[in-house]
């Protein structure tokens, strides 16, 4: 539920809703979001992929032979790399399929290596053998071997490692400076109910983007919700709430890219929220 002020510049430019659950969404370059939907009930796992500032949708309930042990490892330069594992029910990966974020046709696969972080256009890959593990570069659009047992740990010690897009910006906790403070004293005021551990937040300009929980008295679980605040008077021009009665907080609300706020209302709905 969306509550704006009259005057606000602030608004929703799109959404969009999947009948699964939307377990993980990725920002890709150039300007996309790729994203993992989950049906438990089914066991069955689809994936897709939107124009991040308009959202149209490229692709939707992309599905691969195996249904349900796979998942959305990273992606680099217009190329989204997808999972298996070694083994049901075992959280260690095997094998890479990789696919274009636009066209969602798949590129290369290799059943053998597991995806480990990317540098620059390659990936750092490896694979365990009896007596050791051996690490390799791969070209990422085609998969081709570059350069075999290669020293991964000072290659990412050299590097992120994680292919971050720069513009990406996560919420952080508040902490104890004067200025955090009087944020937390305003959300607390509104909200006599809020988890003020659970409160996260992004600065931009002369705004507060927060995210944070609040008690549900009668049925037991939090609630988690969305908040922009203007920050020299404190009000808000930006009101939802994302989630009911959810049994623990979980961070990481929201990401801001640019001028858009990304969040996932009801584990089913994604929106972006333009500011400005």
């Amino acid at each position: 539920m969306f509550r704006f002020l009259s005057n606000s510049k602030i608004h929703n430019k799109w959404s969009f809703t999947s009948d699964s659950l939307i377990w993980r969404i990725l920002y890709a370059e150039p300007h996309c979001i790729i994203g993992e939907c989950r049906d438990a009930e089914r066991k069955s796992a689809s994936f897709f992929s939107l124009d991040a500032l308009t959202g149209s949708v490229y692709w939707q309930e992309k599905q691969f032979a195996e249904p349900w042990w796979i998942g959305i490892e990273a992606a680099v330069k217009g190329i989204v790399f997808f999972h298996g594992y070694a083994k049901p029910d075992m959280p260690e990966h095997k094998g890479i399929e990789a696919c274009s974020v636009v066209g969602g046709h798949t590129l290369w696969s290799n059943p053998n290596h597991v995806f480990w972080f990317t540098s620059g256009d390659k990936i750092c890959a490896y694979r365990d053998f009896f007596e050791k593990r051996v690490s390799y570069l791969l070209n990422a659009e085609t998969g081709e071997i570059t350069d075999e047992e290669i020293n991964a740990a000072d290659l990412r010690l050299a590097e992120d490692g994680m292919g971050t897009i720069q513009d990406i910006l996560f919420p952080e906790a508040l902490e104890t400076s004067a200025d955090q403070k009087r944020l937390s004293e305003i959300l607390e005021n509104k909200w006599s109910n809020i988890l003020s551990q659970s409160i996260e937040y992004i600065e931009k300009e002369d705004l507060w983007i927060t995210g944070f929980y609040v008690k549900e008295e009668q049925r037991g679980g939090v609630s988690p919700r969305i908040e922009i605040l203007d920050k020299k008077t404190g009000n808000t021009i930006h009101s939802m709430t994302i989630g009911r009665n959810y049994p623990a907080p979980a961070p990481d609300l929201f990401f801001l890219v640019g001028e858009i706020v990304y969040c996932i209302e009801n584990q089913h709905t994604l929106h972006a929220i333009e500011i400005h």
